[in-house]
């Protein structure tokens, strides 16, 4: 008889410290405990001194229990631990927490995670996706500019980033619109400058670049990128022709601006009842910026046709008329043909 009683009330306590202090002490609904450290992403030196800080609160102000000890584990991409330490005593009645110093580590990525401890429970942990490298502060981005300034609805333009990065560094960027990835690649091999579209709808877009160094991101990463920076991607209304060079357009019978657009925007259409003519390309046509000038690269084989009328031409033949157009050439040599006129029935 004896047995079942203590068998029962051995039964019954367990049963009610299954989910009580007793045992295993809880952290308090009403207490917080967080860790504070450097951000998720972040680009550290080999040898770096990660901060750690922890707060506790009260609702009522009252302070809290003192923590006994915080873990800190770090692992490598392959989830092997290269570094471990144990913070104890002084420094976390104090509140003086020392910086976690790395140990030399090896350029790559790592996870660094915290873990605060009470009465042998976690009642905290923070995990932060850490990028090494030898000179953190050598990989940055430094500007962004659009060209043209703003885009018409569904018009191309070209963005070109200042980005840098230390010679032969397997850099990678990655261009995000409203955060869709438009574009990613190398930095060696010019992923720094990308050709978009513009949205079919007017009004300011967010415009990322993100720079990752040490290569392209491994697919199930989700986290932030070590260095980014953000603009403002502003598409006009078609009829807009601010920031544009040549103009009104009323002053000119065909008017190309060639800023991503290929349409006629002079008012010859008008003039003879007809439509505005785009230009097509000829070869290889390609939009790019280079000395901050912007427009179309045409090699010696490349151009653009226009398959209509765009000078006054009469029954006896061409008007009177003045080209004005914008030119850049890296190279000139005699005989090139900057502009031919054929007539036909």
């Amino acid at each position: 008889m004896s047995r079942l009683f203590v068998l029962t009330v051995l039964t019954v306590l367990l049963a009610a410290c299954g989910e009580s202090s007793l045992l295993t002490p809880e952290l308090s609904e009403d207490e917080r405990v967080d860790i504070q450290t450097v951000r998720d992403g972040a680009l550290l030196a080999p040898d770096a001194a990660v901060p750690v800080t922890i707060v506790q609160t009260t609702p009522d102000g009252t302070a809290p229990e003192p923590l006994d000890y915080i873990d800190v584990v770090v692992t490598d991409v392959a989830g092997a631990s290269v570094a471990t330490n144990r913070i104890t005593g002084e420094p976390l009645d104090s509140g003086d927490i020392p910086p976690v110093i790395l140990p030399d580590l090896e350029p790559g990525r790592y996870l660094i995670s915290l873990s605060a401890y009470r009465d042998g429970r976690a009642l905290a942990t923070r995990e932060r996706t850490l990028f090494v490298v030898p000179d953190p502060a050598a990989y940055a981005i430094s500007g962004i500019a659009i060209y043209p300034p703003s885009l018409a609805p569904e018009r191309r333009g070209v963005v070109q980033a200042s980005v840098s990065a230390p010679e032969g560094a397997r850099a990678w960027v990655r261009w995000r619109l409203e955060d869709e990835v438009i574009h990613e690649g190398y930095l060696s091999d010019g992923a720094d400058q990308v050709t978009l579209q513009g949205p079919a709808s007017s009004g300011a877009y967010s415009l990322s670049l993100d720079l990752f160094p040490l290569g392209r991101p491994p697919a199930g990463y989700a986290g932030p990128a070590p260095v980014t920076q953000q603009t403002r991607l502003f598409v006009r209304t078609a009829g807009d022709s601010a920031n544009r060079v040549l103009g009104p357009s009323e002053s000119y019978f065909a008017l190309y601006h060639f800023d991503g657009s290929v349409e006629d925007s002079g008012a010859g259409g008008e003039v003879t009842g007809g439509r505005p003519i785009e230009a097509e390309p000829i070869g290889s046509a390609k939009l790019r910026v280079s000395d901050r000038l912007f427009g179309y690269e045409l090699d010696g084989a490349s151009g653009f046709e226009v398959p209509g009328l765009i000078v006054p031409f009469r029954d006896d033949g061409l008007s009177p008329f003045s080209l004005n157009f914008r030119l850049r050439a890296d190279e000139l040599a005699n005989g090139v043909r900057i502009l031919t006129i054929d007539a036909s029935d």
